[in-house]
């Protein structure tokens, strides 16, 4: 049967960069199906233009192109992200370990309230919570992009992916933002319940900074090694 050849390879590698996919992973992946199709075409027929069977293999993808393809491998990847952090927080999370990590808190939080200035001191250990998680991010973002450009290796789909979830330890920060209409609460209520949100906040931070940056290099580690670039 007849093969492509690897100088038609590099084409289909040529063909997808052309098609605004910058990613190695979703090139390899798209190379790989666009070569077998055209492989099928050739046991019918081994007569058939490689560039005609191409661009008939590259219409089925619809009028968006690769676009997507790479959505949807994005968005499988950002979910799996999604299912570890959560895992690794539900686990913090069991009792009694929350049962008592708030209880702390609540007596803490208890305390401050006879301090005049409870409310701001409050509101800045939130801030500072928040903006640790935004700088933690930023910086292991910025050394590992340093480390794949001097060792020369090739940009995957997963490294945004992962670059992107790791500035996700925001959103552990969004439901603060409705605990001023939460004011209207007896103290009974609002502060069990401020002292729980605070428990998970210090969790998933915790999980975000110092659990998940060996998880991260695992997951880029064996994208690497499967396409064997490592």
């Amino acid at each position: 049967m007849k093969k492509v050849s690897k100088q038609q390879i590099d084409r289909l590698y040529e063909f997808t960069r052309q098609h605004y996919v910058e990613y190695y992973d979703v090139q390899t992946e798209l190379v790989d199906h666009l070569a077998n199709a055209i492989e099928e075409h050739w046991e019918e027929n081994a007569d058939q233009d490689f560039e005609e069977l191409l661009h008939r293999e590259f219409k089925k993808f619809g009028i968006f192109g690769f676009t997507g393809l790479v959505e949807k491998k994005e968005y499988a990847l950002q979910k799996n992200y999604n299912s570890i952090v959560w895992k690794k927080i539900k686990s913090f999370l069991l009792l009694p370990k929350v049962i008592i990590a708030t209880f702390i808190l609540f007596v803490i939080h208890f305390l401050l309230l006879k301090y005049k200035f409870s409310e701001i001191i409050f509101h800045t250990l939130y801030l500072v919570i928040f903006l640790s998680g935004i700088v933690a991010a930023i910086i292991r973002n910025w050394k590992h992009k340093r480390q794949l450009k001097k060792e020369g290796k090739m940009k995957l789909l997963v490294n945004k992916v992962i670059y992107r979830m790791r500035s996700g330890v925001s959103f552990c920060y969004f439901p603060y933002a409705f605990f001023p209409v939460l004011d209207i609460l007896p103290p009974t209520i609002l502060l069990p319940l401020s002292s729980f949100y605070f428990t998970y906040l210090l969790i998933a931070l915790y999980v975000c900074i110092i659990e998940m940056p060996a998880i991260e290099n695992e997951l880029m580690e064996k994208a690497y090694k499967n396409l064997n670039l490592i």
